[in-house]
């Protein structure tokens, strides 16, 4: 069903060129244009066309209608098709013994110019004869570039607004997080700072409280050590020990 639209868009401009065609005389030829004089009414209607020609090329550009843009570009490459076979065709009219066939296909060239270029006649007096005689070939590359744009601009837009959400997705996320405050597993109280003598005498308690373990023997031998060495030295047979006799102490 899409592709009946290129034909349909075709066919409408076709239409509308025929229109205009039936209704005035022919201005341009391609042997020799035909000056006359333009009504109010063939301009109008002239503007009217290559205002709606503009719409729809936007329309379809800015909705990705790729069947409405394909069906201007069929009409916009009919105005080509005299331009590259009727100088063939003349060259061989010219020559002698004239071909049937070649005469009714020259004619029918001349009548697709002729149409093609009448909805644009009304616009002269707007800009010059030269210029109105060209905008028919201006219709398919502009609406080509005009297609090409429009997707270059969308996907820099698309591009655009991604880059935005992701920003304001991390904006968010990171105000979330500075907001949610933290959860202690337990109620903790500070510890009140002490001064420096005091922490200093708390060392020298701790390591005085320190105990040295030893071993069970060597605290068995020293204490017989020390036993021993209280002892007074004993004397030889037939001696006596010496008494020790205080003296007083206001002795002369």
């Amino acid at each position: 069903m899409k592709r009946d639209i290129i034909g349909d868009i075709f066919l409408g401009g076709v239409f509308l060129s025929l229109l205009f065609l039936f209704s005035f005389p022919a201005y341009f030829r391609y042997t020799l244009n035909v000056p006359r004089d333009i009504y109010l009414f063939e301009r109008i209607m002239s503007v009217c066309f290559l205002l709606g020609l503009i719409m729809a090329a936007i329309w379809a550009c800015w909705k990705k209608k790729v069947w409405v843009m394909l069906g201007i570009s069929a009409f916009g490459l009919l105005a080509y098709v005299p331009k590259w076979f009727l100088p063939k065709i003349d060259a061989r009219l010219s020559k002698p013994g004239k071909n049937i066939l070649d005469t009714l296909l020259s004619s029918f060239l001349n009548r697709i110019y002729e149409m093609v270029h009448a909805p644009f006649t009304g616009l002269i007096g707007m800009c010059s004869e030269k210029q109105a005689e060209k905008l028919p070939y201006l219709i398919l590359p502009i609406v080509v570039i005009a297609y090409v744009l429009s997707q270059i601009v969308r996907f820099y837009h698309n591009a655009y607004v991604l880059e935005k959400k992701q920003i304001h997705d991390f904006d968010h996320f990171r105000k979330a997080n500075e907001v949610r405050t933290p959860v202690m597993p337990f109620a903790t109280e500070p510890e009140a700072p002490s001064p420096l003598g005091t922490i200093v005498l708390n060392e020298k308690a701790e390591v005085a409280a320190e105990n040295f373990p030893t071993k069970k023997q060597e605290n068995d031998q020293t204490v017989m050590n020390n036993l021993t060495s209280d002892a007074s030295p004993a004397l030889p047979a037939g001696e006596q020990p010496t008494e020790v006799i205080a003296l007083a102490a206001n002795a002369p």
